[in-house]
């Protein structure tokens, strides 16, 4: 059985539904204070974009899981003997377990709540400094992994993979600094405040379409990948 997969189709198919997921969370995030009637309030847990344990969510996790996985299959091709990225293989391997963890944390809710124990209780507070300290490591990491995967790539497919980190952690880390903002000078009921928490979370999800279509074009490239189960 040979699985044939269409990647223009399936990556419409996803920017589409962002989108729509998108308009869907907006509203979602208007019903509370805009809706005429409280039975639109429900809209809110179930597509609000910075919301967990939802839809938005639930599609968030599987397009990163997807993107892992299409990413380990280009590092597993990458080690076979003579091929001309075997000396990269490792930085592919590092970007599928780092995409893959990224998706553990969106699942989970990790991140939310490691806040939410340090915060319950006052046991202790996390100084700004070191949340700083810890998003620059990342990045420095994430750079030194990533950037050599750019050189020798066709200047297309480059520069998706590098648009890709942009607007996955620059547009993501940009909207939700603008939302904090906006949070601390007018609150949850204001149309801003909506539009940059969405907008933080729709980042997030074309960025990981963008590296999904990158990493496509990569294994395309490279011919078939032939998947036998003994």
């Amino acid at each position: 059985m040979t699985l044939h997969l269409r990647t223009r189709p399936i990556l419409i198919t996803l920017v589409g539904t962002i989108f729509v997921l998108a308009i869907l969370g907006a509203l979602a995030g208007w019903s509370t204070w805009l809706a005429p009637s409280p039975r639109f309030h429900g809209l809110e847990p179930v597509f609000d974009l910075a919301g967990e344990n939802n839809v938005p969510t639930w599609f968030s996790t599987v397009l990163l899981t997807g993107a892992a996985i299409t990413i380990s299959l280009v590092a597993w091709r990458a080690g076979r003997v003579g091929d001309p990225e075997a000396p990269n293989v490792w930085r592919w391997w590092a970007l599928a377990v780092g995409v893959a963890f990224i998706s553990l944390l969106e699942d989970a809710s990790l991140f939310e709540r490691a806040i939410a124990f340090t915060a319950a209780g006052r046991r202790f507070e996390v100084p700004q400094w070191f949340w700083r300290t810890a998003g620059l490591a990342v990045v420095t990491s994430a750079a030194f992994v990533y950037a050599p995967l750019l050189v020798g790539r066709p200047r297309g497919r480059a520069a998706l993979f590098a648009l890709s980190a942009v607007v996955m952690l620059g547009g993501h880390a940009a909207f939700a600094r603008l939302g904090g903002w906006m949070f601390w000078h007018g609150g949850v009921h204001q149309a801003g405040f909506v539009f940059a928490r969405v907008a933080e979370e729709t980042c997030k999800m074309l960025g990981t379409v963008m590296l999904l279509s990158a990493t496509l074009s990569e294994l395309r490239e490279g011919g078939e990948v032939r998947v036998r189960v003994e």
